[in-house]
Order: C-alpha cells, then structure tokens, then sequence
C-alpha cells in the first residue's frame, strides 16, 4: 500500500507561529493533502518530554483513551492550530501506521493550512479534547 505524498503544499515561516503549512495550488474539499506515516515515541500517556510537547500526537485521536504517543512524519507536525480549521485528520482508512490529513473546505493558493488541536484542556495539559 502506498501513502500519498504532498503535492499541494509547501512549508514555510508562518506569520502565526513558527513554521506552517500553506497551499501551493487549489485544493478541493475532500481532497488529501498528504498520508503521514507515524513513529511512536512514548508507548504511556502519563508523561511526554518536553521537546515533544508542541509535536506529538494522542494515539488513538478524537477522544478514544489515548495508549501512546506519536510523531508524523512529512508535515503532519508542522500544521497549526486554529478553532476554525480549514484541514482535519485521522488514522489511515487503510493504515493504522499512518495519519491521512485532507481538506474540510476549499484552499486556495498561498492560503495556511490549519488542523485544530483541541480545546483549552490540549494547550493547558497537552491532551486531546474533541471538538
């Protein structure tokens, strides 16, 4: 099985924070922006490094208990928070290795993509809260 590599988009300096990911051309709603496979880096929730705190992921998402802790690889730890998200992701349809990241609405060119990493509970604690 093969995992869908960006085509899409670029990273570069955000003017939100740090480095972000931005379109290069028009993405459709719906359409994947790119499959991320994922390295597991702490195999408990109870505690994550710090220089993982801004990078990591709860695996399973979306409210699940969460059994580990995760890295994307490709851009998949690059994207920024918004509460308006303009992108979403899951696990793999196919891949439980692997997160796929697509579009919730139509982007344009030179537009930032944005992911929502949670309520106040995830910048406070670092844990998942589903919207």
């Amino acid at each position: 099985m093969n995992l869908t590599s960006p085509t899409k988009i670029q990273v570069r300096n955000s003017p939100i924070h740090g480095w972000g990911v931005f379109a290069t051309s028009f993405i459709f709603k719906g359409e994947t922006l790119e499959d991320c496979p994922i390295y597991t880096v702490q195999e408990s929730a109870d505690y994550v490094p710090l220089w993982l705190q801004n990078y990591k992921f709860n695996y399973p998402p979306y409210g699940n208990p969460v059994t580990k802790m995760v890295i994307a690889f490709g851009y998949g730890s690059l994207y920024n928070h918004s509460n308006t998200p303009n992108a979403d992701w899951d696990i793999h349809p196919q891949n439980e290795d692997a997160f796929r990241f697509y579009a919730l609405e139509d982007i344009y060119p030179d537009q930032e993509i944005f992911v929502y990493y949670g309520d106040e509970s995830y910048f406070l604690d670092k844990s998942y809260t589903p919207k």
